[in-house]
């Protein structure tokens, strides 16, 4: 760490003058997945599936460099929390109308997207959450991988930035010079150039500083948080700005030979990275309270740590539908997502609550 160089990628941001033209560019990119989603047509389904997934193409060649790297996205589904039957069931919700929409219409195919599990998860909400990934597919690769008892009990933290997951990709061996890791809770969504965008970003620094020395992070600071609300059938939605980097789209990215660069395992964790990474209050850019390429935050009693959350009956009203261009052209969401989702988690709220204070409190897990 102290030898290498370590850049920002600065904020991800997009201007809100992105026009109507641009929006409906992405309408038609993205609509694929609302034709054969599972509020479409019915899903097709391979025996081969894994395999076919396991044969893709992983590394790819960084623009303008000379370089290759491996890009993965990696989303943590109710590890150790399988068991809470409400608690899982609200965040399939959350993961169908809010997360999948968002990583279908990615304006790149050139990552690896692995939703993680353990075996806490029942078979049929793990067979749900395939299928909800083999209706957005389209393209993309996206796969749910299963860690054994053995790794999630040993190294839970370190799974922030999900390392382990390239083991399981092929070819084997396989050679890179950089690897991008990605982090997305199961409840949050990407604006829909945000993982184009984090490549073009690394694929400047490494032309500004000597490939073997890169360490960076790229982050946002700005999001849409978006919470259930029982003034307003979709809920509400209000931009909202933090000092330091927030957590969905945090990317970490080393030498593919250095996959520790930026410190042991408990400092990979995302939360401990945000904290104690030196560049993580400063090496920020401010997002326009006009842009609209941000993420987008689900705060809701699904939350870990449950910072932020507040009971559905008390969260002030705010108009969802003003946004809805922005919801549909960045996010592929509509408000008819929001509404199916608000009516889920406001009618189970408590449920959902006391699921959190059974199961919420174990290591590697924040408790507030």
């Amino acid at each position: 760490m102290s030898r290498a160089a370590v850049v920002c990628l600065l904020c991800l941001g997009l201007p809100a003058a992105a026009g109507a033209a641009r929006r409906r560019r992405v309408a038609r990119r993205s609509a694929y997945a609302r034709a054969g989603g599972p509020r479409g047509g019915e899903v097709r389904r391979s025996a081969h599936a894994g395999e076919v997934n396991a044969s893709r193409r992983v590394v790819w060649p960084l623009r303008g460099t000379g370089r290759t790297y491996v890009h993965v996205v990696g989303t943590r589904f109710c590890l150790k929390q399988g068991h809470e039957i409400a608690l899982v069931e609200a965040r399939l919700l959350l993961f169908e109308r809010i997360c999948v929409p968002t990583m279908a219409q990615q304006s790149t195919d050139r990552f690896v997207w692995l939703v993680v599990v353990d075996e806490t998860l029942a078979p049929r909400h793990r067979l749900r959450l395939t299928t909800i990934l083999e209706a957005h597919r389209g393209p993309k690769d996206f796969r749910v991988v299963s860690l054994d008892r053995e790794t999630a009990d040993r190294d839970l933290r370190a799974q922030g930035h999900h390392a382990f997951g390239l083991a399981r990709l092929r070819p084997r061996p396989m050679e890179a010079d950089y690897v991008l890791t990605t982090v997305l809770d199961a409840d949050d969504g990407l604006p829909y150039q945000a993982l184009r965008m984090i490549r073009e970003q690394v694929a400047d620094a490494v032309r500004r500083v000597h490939p073997k020395e890169l360490v960076a992070v790229a982050c946002y600071t700005d999001a849409f948080n978006w919470q259930p609300s029982t003034r307003r059938p979709a809920g509400a939605l209000n931009l909202h700005n933090e000092s330091m980097c927030i957590t969905p789209g945090l990317t970490r990215v080393v030498p593919f030979s250095r996959p520790m660069a930026l410190g042991n395992s408990s400092l990979s964790s995302h939360a401990l990275l945000k904290a104690r990474w030196p560049g993580a209050k400063t090496c920020t850019q401010r997002v326009s309270r006009n842009a609209v390429a941000i993420p987008i935050r689900s705060r809701t009693a699904t939350s870990n740590g449950m910072r932020d959350v507040v009971r559905a009956a008390d969260v002030p009203a705010s108009d969802v539908y003003r946004w809805r261009p922005v919801l549909q052209a960045q996010f592929n969401i509509t408000t008819g997502d929001l509404k199916a989702t608000n009516k889920g988690l406001t009618l189970n709220e408590a449920a959902i609550a006391r699921a959190q204070m059974r199961s919420n409190c174990h290591d590697g897990w924040s408790c507030k």
